[in-house]
């Protein structure tokens, strides 16, 4: 059973919208950043990878 094109074309909308929006470690690593210049920057990047690696390890 096929889709209808309007359907499909639908999904692939919202999921590259999905895509686009920033997830919460990002969000809070620009509006830190922005609120304390650079002293920020590095410390919060560092901390996001840090996160990023933490959380995909197997418990």
């Amino acid at each position: 059973m096929t889709q209808p094109l309007e359907l499909w074309l639908a999904f692939v909308a919202a999921s590259a919208v999905l895509l686009v929006i920033p997830g919460p470690t990002i969000l809070t690593v620009i509006s830190d950043s922005i609120a304390q210049r650079r002293r920020a920057h590095g410390p919060l990047v560092a901390a996001a990878g840090v996160w990023a690696l933490l959380a995909r390890r197997p418990a």
